[in-house]
């Protein structure tokens, strides 16, 4: 109650804080005689839903301990691996948790819910062998220049043909624009004939959806090509740079990075065995990727790799 004051300026009492989280206004109610004792709802908000008030009058009388259930916090600094790192033992997704030792000081760790496993490891270590982890599956220099010439080479090819599609779709639009430029004019010239004239405004509706769609269609294909190149700038360098960028990340970008590269999180026994993860298709592309002496013929095995 101290943020609170009355009129008079001076803080409120406990029992003046009570009666109003008592009174039906703070919930955006009424209940009067007119009312027939019953609640309704004000034309005005109170402070609070009137969901919230009954939940808090549930509370207050003591039926409910809590109005609100409050959610787990799920990320924080210390756990970046909760709820991904999977226990040795069960596969299940770890919890975070503390305790504190003979100093004082407070020690984090991933566990087990299953007391069974009697799984527990030091969360700044198990952070650690991830790092190291992420900077082991950086890809060569050479496989990134091989992988990006042939996502390139892919993408040229690919374009060709949209650039055939977008020739004969500016041909169907422009023959649509003037089609439905004609139905305008007929229109107009109709209109003491309703029936002509009804016909002709379905036929005028289904010209006019029918170039939206095609409209909406080659602008897709605009945007994927003007794209394209900074796409895979960008995800080269965030393979070149992954453990970098998940270590000055904030927990909620480093859950992000490592879910793409980790789909379907990561065992511990993957970080302390050496053990091959299940990881991204371009990182088992690039990682099965042989650099013979023929670049063609590497180009043509991470396409296939990329298919899978």
């Amino acid at each position: 109650t101290k943020g609170f004051k009355s009129r008079t300026q001076k803080p409120i009492s406990l029992s003046t804080w009570q009666k109003i989280c008592h009174s039906p206004v703070y919930g955006g109610l009424l209940c009067e005689k007119w009312t027939g004792g019953e609640y309704v709802r004000a034309k005005f908000d109170g402070a609070i839903t009137p969901e919230e008030w009954y939940q808090l009058q549930e509370v207050l009388s003591g039926r409910k301990k809590s109005a609100v259930k409050l959610p787990r916090k799920k990320l924080r600094d210390e756990f970046p691996l909760r709820q991904f790192l999977c226990c040795p033992q069960c596969g299940k997704r770890v919890t975070g948790g503390r305790s504190k030792g003979k100093m004082g000081k407070f020690y984090f760790y991933y566990g087990c819910s299953d007391r069974a496993c009697h799984f527990s490891v030091r969360a700044d270590k198990a952070n650690e062998m991830f790092r190291l982890l992420l900077k082991e599956l950086k890809p060569t220099k050479e496989s990134l220049a091989m992988f990006k010439i042939t996502v390139v080479d892919r993408w040229k090819e690919k374009y060709k043909r949209l650039a055939n599609e977008t020739t004969e779709t500016q041909k169907q639009m422009v023959a649509l624009r003037e089609r439905k430029i004609s139905l305008m004019r007929i229109m107009e010239q109709s209109s003491d004939e309703p029936e002509l004239l009804s016909d002709f405004k379905k036929q005028y509706g289904e010209v006019c959806r029918e170039l939206t769609l095609i409209t909406l269609e080659r602008g897709e294909r605009e945007v994927e090509e003007y794209n394209v190149e900074a796409v895979l700038n960008q995800c080269t360098y965030f393979m070149e740079n992954a453990d970098k960028l998940w270590e000055k990340a904030t927990v909620q970008e480093k859950y992000l990075l490592q879910s793409l590269i980790f789909p379907k999180g990561i065992r511990y026994d993957d970080l302390s065995s050496n053990q091959t993860p299940e990881i991204s298709v371009v990182y088992a592309a690039l990682n099965h990727l042989q650099l013979p002496e023929n670049p063609m013929v590497a180009l043509r095995r991470i396409e296939l790799l990329l298919q899978e």
